[in-house]
């Protein structure tokens, strides 16, 4: 990234770019380390078919 937009944004260093489709969000790296973490932290609370990841963990085993 350009200087300008990094420091318009408040980013130093890296960058980490995460998106789908049409759209991305460019985050710091540890702070998106740390939502990331909380998300699964929160999707491991829920059990069975109700957690997201169910589907993704069984269509790896496979």
């Amino acid at each position: 990234l350009p200087p300008k937009l990094k420091s318009l944004i408040g980013l130093e260093g890296e960058a980490i770019f995460a998106g789908m489709g049409e759209k991305f969000q460019i985050w710091e790296p540890k702070k998106y380390e740390s939502e990331l973490k909380l998300l699964q932290d929160d999707f491991s609370k829920l059990t069975g078919k109700a957690n997201p990841f169910y589907l993704i963990d069984n269509m790896i085993e496979k």
